[in-house]
Protein backbone atom coordinates (compact mmCIF):
# COMPACT_ATOMS: atom_id res chain seq x y z
CA UNK A 1 0.00 0.00 0.00
CA UNK A 2 1.40 3.42 -0.87
CA UNK A 3 1.76 6.04 1.79
CA UNK A 4 -1.07 8.04 0.19
CA UNK A 5 -3.37 5.02 0.38
CA UNK A 6 -2.37 4.55 4.01
CA UNK A 7 -3.14 8.19 4.69
CA UNK A 8 -6.54 7.78 3.06
CA UNK A 9 -7.17 4.54 4.97
CA UNK A 10 -6.60 6.42 8.24
CA UNK A 11 -8.96 9.29 7.47
CA UNK A 12 -12.05 7.66 9.02
CA UNK A 13 -10.19 7.52 12.35
CA UNK A 14 -9.72 11.27 12.35
CA UNK A 15 -12.15 13.70 13.86
CA UNK A 16 -14.31 15.29 11.13
CA UNK A 17 -12.71 18.68 11.81
CA UNK A 18 -9.26 17.18 11.23
CA UNK A 19 -10.42 15.62 7.95
CA UNK A 20 -11.85 18.94 6.78
CA UNK A 21 -8.66 20.73 7.85
CA UNK A 22 -6.50 18.29 5.90
CA UNK A 23 -8.55 18.61 2.72
CA UNK A 24 -8.59 22.41 3.07
CA UNK A 25 -4.77 22.49 3.28
CA UNK A 26 -4.29 20.68 -0.02
CA UNK A 27 -3.65 22.30 -3.36
CA UNK A 28 -6.13 21.58 -6.13
CA UNK A 29 -4.24 18.64 -7.71
CA UNK A 30 -3.59 16.98 -4.37
CA UNK A 31 -7.16 17.60 -3.15
CA UNK A 32 -8.53 16.07 -6.37
CA UNK A 33 -6.24 13.06 -6.05
CA UNK A 34 -7.15 12.48 -2.41
CA UNK A 35 -10.84 13.05 -3.10
CA UNK A 36 -10.68 10.54 -5.96
CA UNK A 37 -9.12 7.99 -3.60
CA UNK A 38 -11.82 8.70 -1.04
CA UNK A 39 -14.59 8.40 -3.60
CA UNK A 40 -13.20 5.07 -4.80
CA UNK A 41 -13.27 4.04 -1.17
CA UNK A 42 -9.58 3.03 -1.12
CA UNK A 43 -10.25 -0.61 -1.95
CA UNK A 44 -13.84 -0.43 -0.64
CA UNK A 45 -12.61 0.09 2.91
CA UNK A 46 -13.82 3.69 3.22
CA UNK A 47 -17.14 5.48 3.01
CA UNK A 48 -17.59 8.16 0.34
CA UNK A 49 -16.36 11.73 0.97
CA UNK A 50 -19.82 13.04 1.88
CA UNK A 51 -20.14 10.33 4.54
CA UNK A 52 -16.67 11.20 5.88
CA UNK A 53 -17.62 14.85 6.27
CA UNK A 54 -20.56 14.05 8.53
CA UNK A 55 -19.34 10.90 10.27
CA UNK A 56 -18.89 11.15 14.03
CA UNK A 57 -15.45 10.54 15.47
CA UNK A 58 -14.87 6.84 16.17
CA UNK A 59 -15.00 5.56 19.72
CA UNK A 60 -11.53 3.96 19.48
CA UNK A 61 -8.90 6.50 18.58
CA UNK A 62 -5.94 5.73 16.33
CA UNK A 63 -4.00 8.49 18.02
CA UNK A 64 -0.68 7.24 19.35
CA UNK A 65 -0.06 7.09 23.08
CA UNK A 66 2.74 9.36 24.39
CA UNK A 67 5.20 6.45 24.73
CA UNK A 68 4.40 5.31 21.17
CA UNK A 69 4.94 8.85 19.91
CA UNK A 70 8.38 9.09 21.53
CA UNK A 71 9.34 5.72 19.96
CA UNK A 72 8.06 6.97 16.60
CA UNK A 73 10.10 10.17 16.92
CA UNK A 74 13.24 8.19 17.77
CA UNK A 75 12.72 5.84 14.83
CA UNK A 76 12.25 8.66 12.32
CA UNK A 77 15.06 10.68 13.87
CA UNK A 78 17.49 7.80 13.30
CA UNK A 79 16.32 7.01 9.75
CA UNK A 80 18.54 7.63 6.74
CA UNK A 81 17.64 10.86 4.95
CA UNK A 82 17.12 9.11 1.59
CA UNK A 83 14.51 6.81 3.16
CA UNK A 84 12.68 9.76 4.72
CA UNK A 85 12.79 11.66 1.43
CA UNK A 86 11.27 8.65 -0.36
CA UNK A 87 8.45 8.54 2.21
CA UNK A 88 7.72 12.25 2.38
CA UNK A 89 7.68 12.96 -1.36
CA UNK A 90 4.59 10.74 -1.57
CA UNK A 91 2.65 12.95 0.85
CA UNK A 92 0.69 16.10 0.06
CA UNK A 93 2.77 19.23 0.71
CA UNK A 94 0.72 20.34 3.76
CA UNK A 95 1.48 17.02 5.46
CA UNK A 96 5.20 17.36 4.74
CA UNK A 97 5.09 20.94 6.05
CA UNK A 98 3.40 19.74 9.21
CA UNK A 99 6.00 17.03 9.86
CA UNK A 100 8.89 19.42 9.17
CA UNK A 101 7.48 22.28 11.22
CA UNK A 102 6.46 20.41 14.35
CA UNK A 103 9.69 18.53 15.09
CA UNK A 104 13.42 19.13 14.69
CA UNK A 105 14.85 16.46 12.40
CA UNK A 106 18.46 15.83 11.38
CA UNK A 107 17.30 15.12 7.82
CA UNK A 108 15.22 18.26 7.23
CA UNK A 109 17.82 19.82 4.92
CA UNK A 110 18.08 16.61 2.88
CA UNK A 111 14.31 16.56 2.43
CA UNK A 112 14.21 20.22 1.45
CA UNK A 113 17.09 19.79 -1.03
CA UNK A 114 15.31 16.87 -2.72
CA UNK A 115 12.18 18.90 -3.47
CA UNK A 116 11.46 21.16 -6.43
CA UNK A 117 11.95 24.88 -5.80
CA UNK A 118 8.21 25.69 -5.67
CA UNK A 119 7.64 22.96 -3.06
CA UNK A 120 10.59 24.20 -1.00
CA UNK A 121 9.20 27.74 -1.02
CA UNK A 122 5.77 26.51 0.08
CA UNK A 123 7.29 24.37 2.86
CA UNK A 124 9.51 27.18 4.10
CA UNK A 125 6.51 29.52 4.27
CA UNK A 126 4.39 26.91 6.07
CA UNK A 127 7.15 26.06 8.53
CA UNK A 128 7.57 29.75 9.38
CA UNK A 129 3.81 30.19 9.78
CA UNK A 130 3.50 27.13 12.05
CA UNK A 131 6.36 28.13 14.34
CA UNK A 132 5.26 28.53 17.95
CA UNK A 133 1.77 27.16 17.39
CA UNK A 134 0.60 24.12 19.35
CA UNK A 135 1.07 20.83 17.54
CA UNK A 136 -2.19 19.65 15.97
CA UNK A 137 -3.34 16.15 16.95
CA UNK A 138 -3.25 15.29 13.27
CA UNK A 139 0.52 15.86 13.30
CA UNK A 140 0.94 13.20 15.99
CA UNK A 141 -1.22 10.78 14.02
CA UNK A 142 0.70 11.48 10.82
CA UNK A 143 4.04 10.99 12.57
CA UNK A 144 2.81 7.66 13.93
CA UNK A 145 1.66 6.53 10.47
CA UNK A 146 5.04 7.43 8.93
CA UNK A 147 6.82 5.44 11.62
CA UNK A 148 4.54 2.45 10.97
CA UNK A 149 5.36 2.58 7.25
CA UNK A 150 9.06 2.70 8.09
CA UNK A 151 8.70 -0.26 10.49
CA UNK A 152 6.93 -2.31 7.81
CA UNK A 153 9.59 -1.45 5.24
CA UNK A 154 12.34 -2.52 7.64
CA UNK A 155 10.55 -5.78 8.47
CA UNK A 156 10.05 -6.56 4.76
CA UNK A 157 13.69 -5.74 4.05
CA UNK A 158 14.89 -7.95 6.91
CA UNK A 159 12.66 -10.78 5.69
CA UNK A 160 14.02 -10.47 2.15
CA UNK A 161 17.58 -10.44 3.49
CA UNK A 162 16.92 -13.58 5.50
CA UNK A 163 15.49 -15.38 2.46
CA UNK A 164 18.60 -14.41 0.47
CA UNK A 165 20.89 -15.72 3.22
CA UNK A 166 18.99 -19.02 3.30
CA UNK A 167 19.28 -19.28 -0.46
CA UNK A 168 23.02 -18.60 -0.34
CA UNK A 169 23.54 -21.18 2.43
CA UNK A 170 21.76 -23.91 0.46
CA UNK A 171 24.37 -26.34 -0.89
CA UNK A 172 24.48 -26.56 -4.64
CA UNK A 173 23.93 -29.86 -6.34
CA UNK A 174 26.87 -30.83 -8.53
CA UNK A 175 26.57 -33.34 -11.31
Amino acid sequence: MSISAELVAGLPALHPADRRWLLAQLGDPERRRLTALLERGAADALPAVSALDSAPAPVKSNMPEPEELSQDEALLNAAEPKIIVALLVQLPSPCVALILSQWRWPWTQSVMAALPADSRKYLEDERARAGGQPRPRFANWLLHELAEVLRRQRAESADAGHRFEVLMDTPSVSR
